[in-house]
């Protein structure tokens, strides 16, 4: 089966579409995720010094003060034997996290596919304070991201695929004009030739192989109407056997 050069084409547009897209895609994927992860570790690190200031402060001072709350993060004041002293209002999502592995840096963990956490860990006089935020709704954010350009990807290949149809049937107009020129083409006016000019230069070759094979005809068939133009003996006409046979009959007759 034949090769449509058309549908090459039309694959090609697609395919490198496609690539673009997808490279496209994971770089946007994976900087929104670094920047959100950048931006959630500077408000955590911020609340979590903030929160332990705020801790010391009412230490030092004999009236007891309000629990610091934070509408960020959630935290828990553990004392140096391990007790845990004080705590907000939501921090009982804070058993989950594995504390074990968590320092002075904000540390990134999933639990499951629908909740994700960061949590940093900060000593001080009063004992450790454990820091963590849900970070739960930027799973969100990055499936809809995710699906948004899953569409634009679906739609930019499709946009690709059909400019390389319209680009493979504009570059092909001048074959089939080629082929139809050709084809007007009759006995009594061999002497016509295509005009290179009418086309692009790519196709020169292919326009200057034609009107070369066209003068060979041309001067074939010259040849051959001179040839029957004039009288030709028997002799080179018939084969030779031919006239043997006749004069051998011709001779029987006779006798």
């Amino acid at each position: 089966m034949a090769r449509s050069l058309v549908s090459d084409l039309r694959l090609a547009f697609s395919l490198g579409a496609l690539g673009l897209g997808l490279a496209t895609a994971i770089y946007a994927d994976v900087t929104l995720r670094h920047a959100m992860a950048a931006e959630d570790g500077v408000v955590l690190q911020n609340e979590a010094h903030r929160i332990l200031r705020k801790l010391e402060v009412e230490a030092a001072s004999p009236p007891p003060q309000p629990t610091p709350e934070s509408t960020q993060v959630d935290w828990w004041l553990l004392a140096p034997d391990g007790r845990r002293v004080l705590a907000s209002a939501g921090a009982a999502f804070l058993q989950s996290v594995p504390w074990n592995g968590v320092g002075p840096d904000p540390v990134a963990f999933q639990t499951d596919r629908r909740h994700l956490y960061s949590a940093i860990s900060l000593k001080s006089p009063l004992g450790t304070l454990w820091v963590a935020m849900d970070r739960s709704p930027e799973i969100r954010i990055v499936m809809h991201f995710r699906r948004d350009l899953a569409i634009l990807l679906l739609a930019l290949t499709l946009a690709a695929a059909g400019t390389g149809h319209l680009i493979a049937r504009r570059g092909l107009r001048p074959l089939a004009e080629i082929r139809d020129e050709t084809a007007r083409i009759e006995a009594q006016d061999l002497q016509r030739r295509l005009d290179a000019t009418r086309f692009p230069e790519e196709l020169a070759d292919v326009v200057g192989a034609l009107n070369g094979a066209l003068a060979r005809l041309e001067s074939a068939f010259s040849r051959m109407e001179a040839f029957s133009s004039v009288g030709v003996p028997w002799a080179m006409i018939l084969p030779w056997s031919m006239i043997t046979r006749r004069s051998v009959r011709v001779s029987a007759s006779s006798m």
